[in-house]
């Protein structure tokens, strides 16, 4: 495990500890950002996704909530560059819709795999 987080318990982090810090990426211009079940495998140790559980999602996303707060908090910034150079290290699983381009009939908007023609901003 990247962070020394063998299980993770929730703890109360002040609201203003709270945020954004993209990680920038060696390979582009941008910054990296990830989904929470990426996260939460490389960050967490968590097992990888089944089928969608909302309850399972909370969890995930207040653990990743608290283990942010934690990282950014810690003097000196080790634990946020282990976070970082784990995270750009490892390779996220296709997201639902790259792994499916329509779903009940309904183009999941992305720009690759797009199957509407729908035009994209930006």
């Amino acid at each position: 495990m990247v962070c020394g987080v063998s299980s993770p318990s929730i703890h109360p982090i002040p609201s203003n500890h709270f945020h954004a810090h993209p990680f920038p990426s060696p390979l582009s211009s941008h910054d990296s950002v990830w989904g929470q079940d990426h996260l939460a495998a490389v960050l967490l140790a968590w097992p990888p996704a089944g089928p969608h559980d909302a309850v399972t999602d909370a969890v995930k996303s207040m653990r990743l909530f608290n283990l942010h707060g934690r990282l950014r908090a810690e003097p000196g910034g080790g634990a946020w560059a282990r976070a970082a150079a784990a995270l750009l290290s490892s390779t996220p699983e296709p997201s639902f819709a790259k792994q499916n381009p329509s779903f009940e009939g309904v183009c999941m908007g992305n720009r690759k795999t797009c199957t509407c023609g729908a035009p994209f901003l930006g």
